[in-house]
Parts: C-alpha cells; sequence; structure tokens
C-alpha cells in the first residue's frame, strides 16, 4: 500500500482532497495542515506528498529542502494559487509537479497514479540534480558539501557555506570552471552532507544564482551534452542515489483568474430568483450554492459538490487579497479559466454559488446569466 502525506492548510479542501484519495483503496493517507507536523510525517516514509505552496508556519519550499538534507527520493506534487509567487524558487526536476488551483480531483488522481508507476519501476535515484541541492543549499542557508559522482566514481565536489558557493574542485581543475561542469552534470550521484569544517580561503564567488545562470549558459553556448572526459578512479565515499533529470526548463506563466468587480459599501443578502438546475447548460455542467466556508447547500448537474465549493472559497479568498493588493473594491463576481475547465462564482454576503463548466469562448456572458441566478447583474 502507497503511503501519501497531504500538506494543506484550508481544512475544507484537505477534507475533500483525502476523502477522494481514500476512495483508492490501494492509498494510505496521512494529513496535516502545518509545516512543522508534515516534517514529523517524514519519519513514516511516504511514497509521495501533495503539498500546498503558501502555509501558516512557513513554505512548501522548506519540505523539500527537508527532503534533499534527509536523502529521500519522494515525488512531489505543489497544489497552489500562488505559483507566479514562488515559481522563481521551485528547483527544476521531474521529481516535482505542480497543480495549479483550482483543479479537478481526478486530473490529482491521475498524477498520483502516474507518480507513484514511474516511482516503482525507476530504478533509486537522487532525489534532485546537483543544481537542485545548490539552489536548495541557497535557500535554507545552509552549510553543505555535495559529493558528485557518476558511473566510474567520483566526479568532484562543491562546499556551500551559508548558502553560497565557496569551493569547487573536479578532476580537471578547481574553483568557476570546476563549478560550471558539475553544476548541470547529467547522471549524476549526489551525496548532500552537512559541512562543520568552514573554508578559509574560498576559490568560488559570487551569488549562488549568478553562478548557475553563467553554468546554464556556457551549457547552453556549447551544446546539450556537457559531458567531458574524466580519468576513471574509485569513488572516496558512497553516494546514495543518482540523480532523476537535469533538463532545464522556462518556467510556466499560470494563468490568472479573470477578475470582474463592482465596488459597494457592502454586500447585501441576496436571494435565488432561479431554481440551480435552470443553470444546466452547453456552457454549465454542474451549480452548487454553498456557504461561504464552503458548506454546500443544493446542487444540480454533474459536479462533485463538496470539492468545487471548497476549492471556490479557497480561490475566492485568494482573488479577494489580490484586488485587496491592487486596491481593487470588492470582487463580488468572478471567472477562471484553467485547463479544460471554466469556473464561475458569485458572492453573496453569508452564500456563493458556484458553476462548473468547459471551454467557453465567451465566459463574461456565462458569468451574467449565473449572476442573474443570485438577482445580480454585473
Amino acid at each position: 500500500m502507497d503511503r501519501i502525506l497531504v500538506l494543506e492548510d484550508e481544512l475544507a479542501l484537505r477534507n475533500s482532497l483525502c476523502r477522494s484519495l481514500r476512495q483508492n483503496q490501494e492509498l494510505a493517507i496521512c494529513e496535516t495542515g502545518s509545516l512543522r507536523d508534515a516534517v514529523r510525517l517524514l519519519d513514516e516514509n511516504p511514497q509521495l506528498i501533495v503539498s500546498d505552496l503558501d502555509l501558516p508556519d512557513g513554505s512548501g519550499l522548506d519540505l523539500l529542502q527537508e527532503l534533499a538534507f534527509r536523502g529521500l527520493h519522494v515525488p512531489v506534487i505543489f497544489i497552489t494559487a500562488y505559483l507566479s509567487r514562488y515559481r522563481a524558487e521551485l528547483p527544476v526536476s521531474s521529481n516535482i509537479d505542480v497543480l495549479e488551483k483550482p483543479f479537478g480531483h481526478d486530473d490529482l488522481s491521475r498524477l498520483i497514479r502516474r507518480r507513484l508507476d514511474r516511482h516503482s519501476s525507476t530504478p533509486t535515484l537522487s532525489a534532485f540534480s546537483v543544481a537542485d541541492y545548490l539552489q536548495l543549499a541557497g535557500l535554507a542557508r545552509r552549510d553543505v558539501c555535495l559529493t558528485i559522482s557518476g558511473e566510474h566514481g567520483t566526479r568532484g565536489k562543491i562546499i556551500v557555506q551559508d548558502g553560497q558557493t565557496a569551493w569547487a574542485e573536479d578532476q580537471l581543475g578547481e574553483g568557476i570552471e570546476a563549478f560550471r561542469r558539475l553544476a548541470f552534470l547529467p547522471q549524476a550521484e549526489v551525496n548532500c552532507r552537512p559541512s562543520s569544517a568552514r573554508v578559509l580561503t574560498p576559490n568560488v564567488q559570487g551569488s549562488l544564482e549568478q553562478l548557475l545562470l553563467d553554468a546554464a549558459r556556457q551549457l547552453d553556448e556549447r551544446g546539450s551534452n556537457p559531458e567531458v572526459t574524466f580519468e576513471m578512479v574509485p569513488a572516496s565515499q558512497p553516494a546514495p542515489s543518482s540523480r532523476l533529470d537535469s533538463g532545464k526548463v522556462p518556467p510556466l506563466t499560470p494563468p490568472r483568474p479573470v477578475q470582474k468587480e463592482k465596488q459597494v459599501n457592502k454586500p447585501k443578502p441576496l436571494e435565488m430568483t432561479n431554481r440551480l438546475d435552470k443553470l444546466i447548460s452547453p456552457q454549465v455542467k454542474g451549480a452548487a450554492r454553498a456557504e461561504r466556508d464552503g458548506s454546500v447547500l443544493e446542487y444540480a448537474g454533474e459536479l462533485d459538490a463538496e470539492s468545487s465549493c471548497a476549492v471556490a472559497t479557497v480561490a475566492s479568498r485568494q482573488v479577494k487579497e489580490l484586488a485587496a493588493e491592487l486596491g481593487l473594491g470588492d470582487v463580488l463576481s468572478w471567472h477562471a479559466s484553467m485547463g479544460k475547465s471554466s469556473w464561475y462564482v458569485v458572492n453573496a454576503q453569508d452564500q456563493m454559488l458556484v458553476a462548473v463548466g468547459g471551454p467557453n469562448k465567451n465566459p463574461s456572458s456565462t458569468l451574467g446569466k449565473v449572476e442573474e441566478s443570485y438577482g445580480r447583474r454585473a
């Protein structure tokens, strides 16, 4: 049985996710809403982690750092509505996936199954590449020593002090050139250990971020294969695993919800003027009415009402925060197109109306019809 760790601080969404995942009897689910508890639950050796990025006591990235320095090779699926905030800090690794909120539970279940199947059929490899370990050490301001090995033995080592590279050496030399040869070395086995000794005379200087950018640029200039010929020597210390993927992928720009806002002094209580089933159309597959905390009152059509309302509750809060940052008024209704799904949400003082459909070339018109069902026309 595969053990899944779910880290999500929004209780309604976490309950909905776990309830959906527990329908698969081959999965054992452990859950928490705090980073501190998640670190403790790593002792139970989960085979996969589903985690939010924005947490009350830290970030999902902190969990990546803990995995790296424990030497755990666990696939991680991040679920977030704040990808634009964190994308520059996310290591590029085939061991990491990101799903943007809102997302369908079926999409998450398929990704989990695919990840678990791949993980069980792939030889044990390093959770991260050399560059990934360097970025994580930089983010955590750690003192670590990376011993980098390959098929024929030790290739070299990089020492990081206070989150900055202090020393690099390989079989061809020392300093910045050794760093560049090692940083994106493919199929490398990385042994990451805490470093207690201080390097008094560093042979590499500069910010870690700039060093990695320079190494990546040099890699691009000479082609996709940075292999150089090394003399074969025995490994000086065992390396537990090999990396999964060193390919560089440009950061994706996440879609932003299209906000439709109206500034008012105070929302007034509203009542439904139409039955929910009248909303069902080629553009709307399902609709639900819920309390503002996500508790479902009624629903109609093809819709996982509880899950959809939980997701809409979280998304509405995030849209409200974004509107506040931009100096806008209260966002009383909004729509968002995410992949093959379109979401329409209308907020009242104590309730909300959630409708979900497929791709839509005119979502504003559909949002207007949903608003009319709540007696509001934007």
